[in-house]
């Protein structure tokens, strides 16, 4: 996406673009982890106008014991 600068800002500008990430997870010993994103994905991201939208799907039965 970087080497379009122009071309992203324009997208996000006129067809609200933002990136979509989308996890579906196993919930069968409770702990679904952590997500994190960097200071420098951050920036990478604010320079070109980017959002992101999180949706975190957990399912699934606890593993026995």
């Amino acid at each position: 996406m970087e080497r379009d600068k122009e071309g992203i800002k324009q997208l996000v500008e006129k067809a609200d673009g933002y990136v979509q990430v989308a996890m579906e997870i196993h919930n069968g010993n409770g702990m679904i982890g952590g997500h994190n994103i960097d200071i420098d994905n951050i920036k990478r991201m604010n320079d070109l106008g980017l959002s992101i939208n999180f949706d975190i799907y957990v399912c699934g039965n606890s593993f026995r014991e």
